[in-house]
């Protein structure tokens, strides 16, 4: 399945037409994007829970008649979220960072919830106050407490703006106070081609939402999740009187620009965050040909010092014993130099490979569970195990 597909239109260079979405976005609140992601691991299941916890859209839609999208019998609920047409001044990267603006109280509150990072969420009443993505913190060196200035386009400059090369915003001129940076569904996912985004707030669309250029839209949750997109896409196509959707990712393997851009920020997110942690790349030392890559991070719900390990190989590293090597050298490193109290690590109760190399790594069976995932895949209905090692097992075993 797809993990996104848009309906395109003729409007000029390609990333401005991907800013816009025109598009619809799909597979979310599914899960499907942590297979693209991490390379659907069940260990890797920390954004598998973070698209549950915030209540991520199955589809997200925009350009077409919303009011008929929302009778639609898959649909079980919308939020609206305006896409508000403005560039930041002072920047050549046009329409990189994005204004977004929820339409009623549905949007970060029961649908695509935003996960406060640093700082807090925008004050509801404040106008000028703003949350930033991780992503558009880091693109443009913003931080709590910093101010960004963004030129609006008139309401009268939309066709044009959507017709081809848009012209100079000739909308107001407004000044905004990051006060929280946040992470978002639609950040994390390798394929998506969303800019940056910049979350306003009520008060500023009741205040100046008649000044500024504005694309309407849909956050959508479907009421079979992913087995609806399908049907869903085709009641679309017939309100729109266009067929042939094209698929972006369709199995296709992700473009080196979206990993540079946005699968490999995402991944040095945790070495900023968490000195010690993050992704170590496993290479062959006879020939340099990578191998995979194992993670050391946080685990979801756990104190810093309870890291999760994981990772993936290539087929050609299998039954080398490779995987149990470094587990064992990171396991080690976490202990001695980072202060590690207890590494976890989870897997299928089917995964005979991985739990031996659990096992072999000097980590025990603390349990077996039925996880309440997003997603689902073969043999997941024998449940999950939770292999752990702490600093005192370590220890005795070191001795």
């Amino acid at each position: 399945m797809a993990v996104v597909w848009f309906r395109l239109r003729a409007v000029g260079r390609q990333r401005w037409r991907a800013w816009l979405a025109l598009a619809l976005l799909v597979g979310l609140g599914g899960g499907i994007v942590l297979g693209a992601l991490a390379g659907a691991r069940r260990t890797d299941s920390a954004y598998g829970r973070f698209l549950k916890e915030v209540n991520a859209f199955d589809v997200a839609l925009a350009g077409v008649d919303l009011e008929a999208v929302r009778r639609l019998p898959q649909v079980a609920d919308v939020a609206g979220n305006d896409f508000l047409l403005m560039e930041k001044e002072g920047d050549d990267r046009r329409f990189d960072l994005s204004p977004l603006l929820p339409a009623g109280d549905g949007m970060y509150e029961r649908i695509n919830g935003l996960k406060v990072l640093k700082g807090r969420r925008p004050d509801p009443s404040r106008a000028d106050e703003v949350s930033i993505s991780r992503i558009g913190a880091e693109t443009y060196g913003l931080g709590v407490g910093d101010v960004v200035v963004m030129k609006a386009f008139a309401p009268d400059q939309l066709e044009a703006v959507l017709g081809g090369e848009p012209p100079s915003p000739a909308g107001p001129r407004f000044m905004f106070r990051v006060v929280g940076i946040d992470a978002t569904p639609t950040e994390f996912l390798p394929t998506s081609p969303n800019p940056a985004t910049i979350h306003l707030t009520p008060a500023f669309g009741r205040t100046h939402g008649h000044e500024v250029a504005a694309i309407p839209g849909l956050a959508i949750k479907l009421k079979a999740g992913g087995a609806d997109v399908d049907p869903f896409k085709r009641e679309v196509e017939r309100i729109t009187g266009e067929a042939g959707v094209q698929f972006i990712t369709g199995g296709l393997t992700t473009s080196r620009e979206a990993i540079e851009n946005e699968t490999l920020p995402a991944f040095l997110f945790y070495y900023d965050r968490y000195p010690g942690y993050g992704f170590w790349a496993a290479i062959e030392r006879s020939t340099g040909d990578f191998l995979g890559w194992f993670h050391f991070r946080p685990g979801d719900g756990h104190s810093d010092d309870e890291p999760e390990l994981g990772y993936r190989l290539r087929r050609s590293a299998w039954g080398k014993g490779i995987a149990t090597e470094g587990c064992r050298a990171l396991i080690d490193k976490g202990f001695a130099e980072h202060g590690v109290q207890r590494v976890l690590a989870e897997t299928l109760v089917v995964h005979t490979a991985s739990r031996r190399v659990m096992e072999k790594s000097g980590l025990r069976l603390i349990r077996v569970f039925h996880a309440d995932w997003p997603y689902r895949i073969p043999g997941d209905e024998h449940g999950d195990v939770e292999y752990a090692l702490t600093r005192a097992e370590w220890e005795g075993q070191a001795r």
